[in-house]
Parts: C-alpha cells; sequence; structure tokens
C-alpha cells in the first residue's frame, strides 16, 4: 500500500486507524510508548500534552502523504472515517472518535496500574477515589482534513445523553455496511464502576 514516515522519538499507541475508498489514515494521538521497561509494557505508556494530536494519510491511488495537527487529543477506538466535498468542492476525509482530553492521573500511574484487572475486582474500589476519569465529560470529536488546502479542524459533537460524571465512553460499533461511507447512528459503551 505505502509507508508513513514516523520519527524513533515519536512513539505513539496506534490502536485503531481510519480507511476511506482513496486514503488510509493514521491517528496519533497522545499515549506514547516508551522503552524502560521490557518487561512491563503497560508500565511505558505514558500521556504527552506537550506534542500534538497528528493524523498522517496516505493516498491508496498516489501513494503521497500528508500529515494534520491538532491539539492534544487521546482516543483508541475510531467510530468511522469517510470522505466528502465541502462547499468549495474540496475534498476533505472525515473521522469521528469518542475522544479524552487530559488524562487526570497518567502523569501519576501507568495505565498498567489504574486499569489492573485485581484493583477493578475490589468491591470496595471506587472509580472515583482514584480519579480515573480519563474523560472529563464525555464526548465525541469530529476531525476534518482538508487535502487541497491542508489544514484540518476538529469540533464535538453536542452531548445529547446524560453521561455519569465519570465515565468514559469507548468501544463505537456501528453497521458494517456504512464503514467509510457517511453514516446517522453509533452507539458506545460507558464504563462507571461507580453506578
Amino acid at each position: 500500500l505505502g509507508y508513513i514516515s514516523v520519527p524513533s522519538d515519536d512513539l505513539r499507541i496506534v490502536h485503531s486507524f481510519g480507511v476511506t475508498e482513496h486514503y488510509v489514515i493514521l491517528p496519533r494521538f497522545n499515549m506514547f510508548l516508551d522503552r524502560k521497561d521490557p518487561i512491563s509494557i503497560g508500565a511505558n505508556i505514558y500521556w504527552d500534552a506537550t506534542r500534538p494530536t497528528v493524523f498522517d494519510i496516505l493516498s491508496l491511488e498516489t501513494k503521497e502523504t500528508l500529515s494534520f495537527k491538532f491539539n492534544a487529543f487521546e482516543a483508541q477506538h475510531i467510530i468511522n472515517s469517510f470522505e466528502q466535498q465541502n462547499s468549495k468542492g474540496e475534498l476533505e476525509i472525515v473521522l469521528d472518535f469518542p475522544t479524552r482530553v487530559y488524562p487526570v492521573r497518567f502523569h501519576e500511574e501507568t495505565v498498567y496500574d489504574m486499569l489492573n484487572v485485581d484493583k477493578i475486582k475490589d468491591p470496595n474500589w471506587k472509580q472515583s477515589e482514584e480519579e480515573i476519569r480519563i474523560n472529563d465529560r464525555a464526548r465525541i470529536t469530529r476531525f476534518v482534513l482538508n487535502t487541497v488546502t491542508g489544514e484540518g479542524r476538529d469540533k464535538d459533537f453536542p452531548v445529547m445523553w446524560n453521561a455519569p460524571k465519570y465515565s468514559g465512553i469507548e468501544f463505537p460499533p456501528i453497521n458494517p455496511n456504512f464503514r467509510g461511507v457517511p453514516y446517522c447512528f453509533t452507539y458506545l459503551q460507558v464504563s462507571n464502576r461507580d453506578l
């Protein structure tokens, strides 16, 4: 298909990617991977808000690449990606993700520590006490990448549901018949131990 070059000091967790009719989109959100601990991979994951979120796109036809930079976000699972023409006739790539803006405890604890199964199974453990609210509010963010101008923009969808205060939203399934095309509906899981 092609390749996207990434600097060796920019190792990030790439958990999912987008595909449209003409492009592959590699999102590089702000969860980084260090190489200090060869045994506990989870201990090497950290949040860095000082660097931008980057979307690299690869043309399936020409093999050319473009990069788009945004403020720091964190996301794992893509909802959908598709192509559209804007009002000027320019080709845009649209990507929707459940996003997190500031993972509260990632600078103090590793992801492994926070999501440890023994801790989560403990009946006395409360999610709110641990402050594992990696969402400051439940959100879905749309990223629009203009392939003509090289400009990108992001916008949160209006929150139209009553999500618990300390909850994350994730695992966004969509009808497989509508992957890669505009769509109207998706659904997500809400995770909250305190409910």
